[in-house]
């Protein structure tokens, strides 16, 4: 899945630099809702750290799009900060459950920043000053800070799909609000998974539901 996307993706890119291309910049600002919670064992201690994703999220940063004058497909990188903040608490691992249920644990905030770097295949038709937008590729996560979990792998992958509608402003100023949906490809962090046979949660499983709002300036 990957590769095809990566694959589909260059020869958009090529296609479109084999023409003029014409190149629209702007800035986007996102409201995340990520689902994916669960167990990860504290490696070298009794302990699990309890990953729950209760915590309401946003990115925002500057957008790039390569058009052809052609063509209504075009090519759409991003540059974001990502904030993907979660609630974590301490598990003992060889206590009773009933100890476990005994215990007020300790919640804490753990502060997660990322560095997201997407790349994107976008089809918007050109006829209409209010168009619909469709988009699919990769988002690519870079570690910044992982507020001393110290259980975050250094990037992960997700696959993205989004749909909205773009607003022609003017001859060079469009606006566009999308709902963008992603799911994890790699795993996000190195701690091992802890699963119960009465739970399905796996916090390598994310699930990411957003809506974004940008504003493109087409040069």
């Amino acid at each position: 899945m990957k590769k095809l996307l990566t694959c589909v993706g260059l020869l958009v890119a090529l296609g479109l630099t084999a023409q003029t291309p014409k190149i629209e910049l702007g800035i986007e600002l996102s409201t995340e809702n990520i689902e994916g919670s669960g167990l990860l064992k504290d490696a070298g201690t009794n302990f699990y750290d309890r990953i729950v994703r209760d915590r309401s999220n946003f990115s925002m940063g500057i957008t790039a799009n390569l058009l052809s004058n052609s063509s209504s497909f075009s090519f759409r990188s991003r540059l974001l900060y990502a904030q993907k903040d979660i609630t974590s608490f301490k598990e003992c691992g060889f206590c009773h459950t009933l100890f476990n249920a005994l215990i007020v644990p300790e919640y804490r905030r753990v502060e997660q920043r990322y560095l997201s770097v997407p790349f994107l295949i976008r089809y918007e038709p050109k006829q209409s000053r209010l168009s619909p937008i469709a988009e699919v590729g990769l988002y690519n996560h870079f570690l910044v800070s992982d507020g001393q979990l110290n259980q975050n792998r250094s990037a992960y992958m997700e696959a993205s799909f989004a749909l909205g509608a773009s607003y022609k402003l003017n001859n060079t100023l469009r606006a566009e609000l999308k709902y963008n949906y992603r799911a994890s490809l790699s795993t996000v962090y190195s701690g091992e998974v802890v699963r119960y046979h009465y739970s399905d949660s796996e916090p390598n499983r994310l699930r990411t539901n957003a809506f974004q709002l940008g504003f493109l300036y087409s040069l």
